[in-house]
This record gives structure tokens, sequence and C-alpha cells, in this order.
């Protein structure tokens, strides 16, 4: 389906030069009479190359619909990441750098979703957020500042700055794009 720059929107997938791209953002320039120009910066599936491209408002862009399936992450080798698609069974194999820099949150039975052209892997959406054990960190202590924070190294070996009552064990909610501390997760109580 062919748009018009103005249809275009942040997330969708395109064309561009030849090349299967997110849009990240679209921005409209100029007025009708000086002419209308559109400045879309998108990011190359799967490589990640990010670029800008300036349309003319009569100019068309084509727009690829891809498939999306759910999967589950299974395990790794030195160049591949198997992941098993519940509904027919299979394992994918997906090259390292389809994953790229988010492959430290990919644990055995991690849910994704893996977005297919052509029924080939072009991109893994992740969660939004993960859960992670806290591996090392400094001891709590007492009389800090609530806003004054620490590092913490993951069970993943990332680290993370957290609150001073963060300690070795305590399972963190972890912002995947931003590998940013969001939360502990409260310990439940067993009751007997």
């Amino acid at each position: 389906m062919l748009l018009s720059p103005n249809e275009i929107h942040e997330n969708m997938t395109i064309q561009l030069d030849n090349k299967i791209c997110k849009v990240i953002s679209c921005e409209m320039h100029g007025t009708g009479q000086t002419g209308r120009v559109f400045i879309i910066k998108a990011k190359s599936i799967p490589d990640g190359h990010t670029a800008e491209k300036r349309l003319r408002a009569e100019e068309k862009v084509a727009e690829i619909k891809l498939d999306r399936a759910d999967m589950e992450y299974s395990y790794g080798d030195p160049d591949f990441f198997y992941f098993y698609d519940p509904a027919s069974f299979e394992t994918v194999p997906v090259p390292k750098e389809l994953v790229g820099d988010r492959a430290p949150f990919l644990k055995e039975g991690t849910k994704i979703q893996m977005e297919y052209h052509e029924e080939k892997p072009v991109s893994i959406i992740f969660p939004q957020t993960v859960e992670l054990k806290v591996a090392r960190c400094a001891e709590p202590t007492r009389g800090e500042q609530d806003s004054t924070m620490k590092e913490a190294e993951l069970e993943n070996g990332i680290t993370v700055l957290v609150p001073q009552f963060i300690k070795q064990d305590d399972v963190l909610k972890i912002d995947v794009a931003k590998r940013k501390f969001i939360e502990r997760k409260k310990e439940k109580t067993d009751k007997k």
C-alpha cells in the first residue's frame, strides 16, 4: 500500500531506499506556499542503522505489513539465538545481530514477539520490562537519603543504579529499553 508522507506515523514499517525501516518520527516543515517537506527518521531492519529522509508532500512510500508471532527464548550458540514457537512447535534460529544490545535480557522462557517479512524474521519486540535477580551489590545502608543510589550487578551481567535499600538476591523490575531500575518485586510470605 502506498502512503503519502502525512499518513506516516511512529512505529509504522515502510520501505525507504529499498530497505525495510521502522519509523522513529515524521515531521512536516514548510507551508502550502513554500511547499511542504516531510522529514522521516527511521531505523532499518534488521541492521538497526538510523537514517533521515526528506520527502515532498506528493511523494509516496510503500507501507510494509509485517507478520507477528509470539515466541519464547530457548537457547543460544555463537551465531544464533533460538526461539520456540508455541503455536507451531518450531524452533526458529535468529542471527545474533537481529537481537543486538538487548541480548543480555534473554533468559530461557523469555516471551517476545517476532516480526516476519516474507516468512523471514526481521525484528524482535522485547517486553517493556523484565524481572531480574541482583547478583551483587553493596549492603543496604541506614541513614542515607532515599535519593541516594548505588550500583547493583544483575544476574545477566548488566549494572544498574538502585536505591540504597536493595540487597543481593532481590528481584527487580527493569526497563529493558532504558536499562533502568523501576521497582523491587514484593517478597512472597509463606503462611503456615
